[in-house]
Formats: structure tokens, C-alpha cells, sequence
């Protein structure tokens, strides 16, 4: 599943999209083409609605780690609040995030699951409160270049590694297919 929030200053359907829960890379792809930039309020973005779904979608069917990548910080509770004034407390009832919630206590949330929350913030404006996020969770927390060839390499290694760590607990596995894995693509 991927996920997309933007800022308050746009209506619930453009703030959150998400796509549905895929094995097929091709159907991920095709959600992705139809996501562009808009919305930005500057500084912040509502990445406390992006942990609030994490926090939802764990409630339903287990998550094993939240991937945030963004290039504004996450709001601060004020900020959130005055941009939701925009449109006022009754149009937020009528949608799925009627109370307003903040970055914080989302990962809190998260944490108390043991749900890494792995940050990559793509501006330096970001780095403060995606370094707030991971620490929170016990995730990681980089800046991701992305005019470089190693970011895409950096994030592929991030979702393997991943993946092996929770398919190797079962049989207590993970550092032997995480070494495999390094062995043969580092």
C-alpha cells in the first residue's frame, strides 16, 4: 500500500490517498501516475494524517513499519489546527479524520506497537521533525537525494531489508537472509 497526504488546505479526498493493498508492482505504479504536488501551505504538510492511517491500518491487519518520505516538516499542533479552521469543524465531522491529531501522540502510537517509523525527508526544512518522527518509533531518519543514483538504491536496500527481517522471524532467520542479501547486491 502507498500512501499520499498533503496539507490542510485541501479537501479530505486530496489531503489522503491511498492505494489499495497490492502484490502487483504494475497496479502500485499506476496509483503513483495519478498523484501530483498540490495543496502546499508551506511550512508543514500533514504528515500527522499519514501516521494517524498507519496507526488505523495496524488496528485492522498488522504493519510491520511506517515509510514517510516528504519535503516539508510535519505540522505542529497549532498549525494543524489553524489550517482545519479553513474549512471548520463541521466539514472535518463529515470525513474519517474528524478530530484533529497530531504528529506526536500518532507516534506514540506506533511505537507502543513496536512500528518503526523509517523517515526520509527530501529538504532540509523537514529533517527536524522526520528526526523527531523516527526517534519516537525507533526508526531511522535520512535525507534522501533524489537527483542521486544512490537514492533509489538507498531505499530499495531499506524496503529488502525490511521484508527479510520480517520473513526470517519466523524461524529466527533475519541476520542470516539480511547478510545473504548484502553479500550479493552491496
Amino acid at each position: 500500500m502507498i500512501s499520499c497526504f498533503r496539507s490542510y488546505t485541501s479537501r479530505w479526498q486530496q489531503i489522503f490517498q491511498t492505494s489499495t493493498w497490492e502484490n502487483n508492482p504494475d497496479k502500485l505504479r499506476s496509483f503513483l501516475q495519478t498523484i501530483t504536488a498540490s495543496g502546499g501551505t508551506g511550512p508543514g504538510e500533514s504528515v500527522e494524517v499519514g501516521l494517524w492511517w498507519a496507526n488505523k491500518q495496524n488496528d485492522e491487519d498488522p504493519i510491520s513499519q511506517v515509510i514517510v518520505l516528504g519535503d516539508q516538516p510535519a505540522h505542529l499542533q497549532n498549525e494543524a489546527q489553524a489550517h482545519r479552521n479553513s474549512f471548520g469543524q463541521t466539514y472535518w465531522d463529515s470525513t474519517p479524520l474528524k478530530e484533529l491529531t497530531y504528529y506526536v501522540p500518532e507516534c506514540q502510537k506506533l511505537s507502543s506497537k513496536k512500528i518503526p517509523a523509517n523517515t526520509f525527508y527530501l529538504h532540509p526544512g523537514a529533517k527536524s521533525t522526520y528526526e523527531d518522527i523516527a526517534k519516537l518509533t525507533s526508526g531511522i531518519s535520512e535525507y534522501l537525494d533524489i537527483n542521486s543514483a544512490q537514492s533509489s538504491k538507498k531505499l530499495t536496500n531499506l524496503f529488502v531489508e525490511s521484508l527479510l527481517k520480517d520473513i526470517g522471524k519466523q524461524d529466527g532467520r533475519s541476520n542470516e537472509l539480511i547478510a545473504a542479501y548484502k553479500a550479493k547486491f552491496s
